[in-house]
């Protein structure tokens, strides 16, 4: 039995529709990455389920229960947003605690919670101090830390790195990752970013035009997407209108000089005669390759499957 699911799932915003047919479903304890360009909804999704923002139509159960009639802080959800979005005023300690506090836990009770957290997050040293004397990396600690305290059956997460440098994003997102597997933490992570959905979620859904168009594991988006629009985003291949997606090292790159073809093996690092496909992408619905040439190129480019 799936633990979140939502079914069926539409919302319309001033006659635009955003979300068409949402159904996804996800297993208790499972990481899951959603992906998609800017505009696709993911955003707006994370919202309806979240109960921020409510679906026009559709269902959203947690754990066998219908939340549609729950307003967020009745919803077992947490959101965290791209910034960490701490109270200046209060402490490091103070904003951890301050969902256990609404909830209206004893101070001494809370308190003693808050500081376990913020050994488990490796900041506990921070525990005095304000968000402005932290880093961008210790504050995102401290909002999941705040996330987690309140125990959420699922946890949303809006690319919450992405305000961060490279390097503290693969640190981050690591880091996050074995906190979520390590208290059993049921979540969604929205990015853009092909390793960052990789690294985060054990299965990863597509988004284009307001839906969910496709959901797998690592190997099936990479190797065999079903959709171009997955092919544009995770894969490193090349989609034939009559073939469907095809594997970079089943590629062959052939250039045009004069009346002379030239062929060579193809592949992410393989190459052959000095040509070698080193990276796919997609913009404005153009398939493109970036080559790497270590002779004299003239002529045009070809693609082709073997």
């Amino acid at each position: 039995m799936s633990y979140v699911s939502v079914q069926n799932g539409s919302k319309v915003y001033q006659e635009n529709q955003v979300l068409r047919n949402i159904n996804l479903e996800l297993k208790e304890g499972e990481n899951r990455s959603l992906v998609g360009k800017s505009g696709t909804g993911k955003s707006t999704l994370l919202r309806c389920i979240a109960g921020i923002d409510t679906f026009s139509s559709g269902t959203v159960m947690i754990d066998g229960t219908s939340v549609n009639e729950n307003p967020a802080e009745k919803r077992p959800v947490v959101l965290m947003f791209q910034q960490p979005l701490l109270f200046p005023h209060l402490t490091i300690l103070q904003n951890v605690t301050y969902g256990l506090k609404m909830k209206r836990i004893p101070k001494k009770e809370r308190t003693k919670a808050g500081r376990q957290l913020l050994e488990k997050m490796e900041i506990a040293e921070l525990e005095a101090l304000y968000p402005y004397q932290c880093s961008g990396g210790q504050q995102q600690r401290v909002a999941l830390a705040r996330a987690i305290a309140v125990t959420p059956k699922v946890l949303l997460l809006d690319e919450p790195f992405s305000s961060l440098d490279s390097s503290l994003r693969k640190t981050m997102r690591r880091w996050v990752k074995g906190i979520l597997e390590q208290e059993n933490i049921t979540s969604m992570f929205v990015t853009h970013d092909r390793e960052e959905a990789f690294d985060m979620g054990e299965s990863v859904s597509v988004m284009a035009g307001g839906e969910v168009i496709e959901t797998g594991d690592r190997e099936k988006l990479m190797r065999a997407p079903e959709r171009k629009e997955t092919a544009s985003l995770l894969a490193d291949g090349w989609w034939f209108p009559e073939k469907g997606f095809v594997p970079a090292e089943a590629l062959r790159v052939s250039k045009e000089a004069g009346k002379d073809y030239f062929a060579a093996e193809a592949g992410p690092v393989k190459k052959q005669y000095g040509l070698w496909i080193q990276t796919f992408y997609e913009v404005g619905g153009v398939q493109s390759v970036t080559l790497a040439v270590n002779e004299p190129f003239r002529g045009r480019t070809f693609i082709i499957p073997v």
